[in-house]
């Protein structure tokens, strides 16, 4: 499989040893996350 879209170069524990946090962060930025805002829930892109 070559690397692209949805198909990254390193796995999410190996990017947060390079980038020094957690593997959850790198997930929650590469899939993106939902959060609680005043009126109704947030959502953060990829």
């Amino acid at each position: 499989m070559q690397p692209g879209i949805h198909h990254g170069v390193y796995s999410y524990p190996e990017a947060a040893r390079i980038l020094g946090v957690s593997a959850r962060r790198v997930a929650r930025w590469a899939d993106g996350y939902f959060f609680p805002r005043k009126e109704g829930i947030g959502h953060s892109e990829p």
